[in-house]
């Protein structure tokens, strides 16, 4: 797994979880 495909995978992770509230993502504990 290349390092681009990593911080694609963070990337998706970090969206999903900021914008749901589910899990933080950029905007950890704020639930955005």
């Amino acid at each position: 797994m290349g390092l681009g495909t990593i911080l694609i995978i963070i990337l998706i992770i970090a969206l999903l979880g900021g914008f749901s509230g589910l899990g933080g993502g950029p905007f950890y504990g704020t639930g955005y």
